[in-house]
């Protein structure tokens, strides 16, 4: 049965995900010209995984579903992340051959 999520819950989400947008933006080098160094990365990433989690969350409907569902949805997740880990591995110890052109 389907959850009845109030337009205000809506609208909150969707003004957090627009601020968290212009959040990504500043920590963004090239275009605010703030330097965070190795960090800039790690926190660009760590706010869109915070988007991502309302999304799911709300838009999703996965904060009122049974947990078997959020169970599978970060289970996806964590496979897909596994793939891209071997395959950075993967790239990263491979040999780089000179060209003889």
């Amino acid at each position: 049965m389907a959850h009845v999520i109030p337009a205000k819950s809506y609208f909150n989400v969707l003004m957090v995900l627009f601020v968290l947008t212009v959040l990504t933006v500043l920590v963004a080098r090239p275009v605010s010209g703030i330097d965070l160094g190795i960090f800039s990365d790690a926190i660009a990433f760590l706010i869109a995984t915070v988007k991502a989690t309302f999304v799911a969350a709300i838009f999703m409907g996965l904060k009122y579903q049974k947990k078997l569902h959020t169970v599978c949805l970060v289970s996806g997740v964590f496979f897909l992340l596994l793939l891209f880990l071997v395959s950075k591995i993967d790239i990263a110890s491979r040999v780089l051959e000179q060209s003889t052109l």
